[in-house]
């Protein structure tokens, strides 16, 4: 499996926008192969989230491509920020370093 940490940031004055957005979000149905496998909010200055993804090694390409399609339904907010990265969990990470 591989997993993707989507990363997002909005200033407080658009946290309603982005709830009904969220909530528009939701509705909309995710591929099956794309798991949230968990989802966290946190404030930070701004308001700041984070979604952890779980996919299928076949699928890294056309999981990334429907992150961010699905972040885009928060672009026209004023400050909003996102991030997608690829983990990588220490049994793939330690034979980079010839630990492995």
């Amino acid at each position: 499996m591989v997993y993707f940490l989507a990363t997002i940031k909005y200033p407080p004055k658009v946290a309603k926008e982005f709830g009904k957005k969220f909530l528009e979000l939701t509705k909309m149905k995710s591929p099956d192969w794309l798991k949230v496998v968990h989802a966290f909010s946190v404030p930070d200055g701004k308001l700041k989230g984070y979604a952890l993804y779980e996919v299928e090694d076949a699928k890294i390409l056309k999981a990334e491509q429907a992150i961010n399609k699905r972040l885009a339904i928060y672009f026209d907010l004023d400050g909003f920020e996102y991030r997608i990265e690829r983990l990588m969990e220490a049994k793939e990470a330690l034979p980079i370093i010839g630990l492995g």
